[in-house]
């Protein structure tokens, strides 16, 4: 039998693996859009995840939602340093 190295070796291992490389192949509008969709939804912290991809990908709503998230600790710990990181990441950003 065929193996592959670091194969998931279960189907819950397997649909993990699956939705990490959909999320890796997603575009930052499209990883915008889906925590937006969590955010409306009141899921935070699933928001936040995706919000922190779209932001790492230099996307600047983004960034500024980071900024607001950890500002008031929405779906993270409240962490002004972290918050004020993303505001400046998102000030310089030119895409804006």
């Amino acid at each position: 039998m065929l193996k592959t190295k670091n194969a998931p070796t279960s189907s819950k291992q397997a649909q993990t693996a699956t939705s990490q490389n959909q999320t890796a192949t997603m575009s930052a509008v499209e990883l915008y859009w889906k925590g937006l969709d969590y955010y409306r939804a009141g899921n935070y912290t699933q928001a936040f995840s995706y919000f922190e991809k779209a932001a790492n990908q230099g996307f600047a709503t983004a960034q500024n939602n980071l900024s607001q998230m950890y500002e008031y600790g929405l779906g993270v710990t409240k962490d002004l340093q972290k918050s004020a990181y993303w505001e400046k990441k998102y000030e310089e950003n030119p895409n804006k």
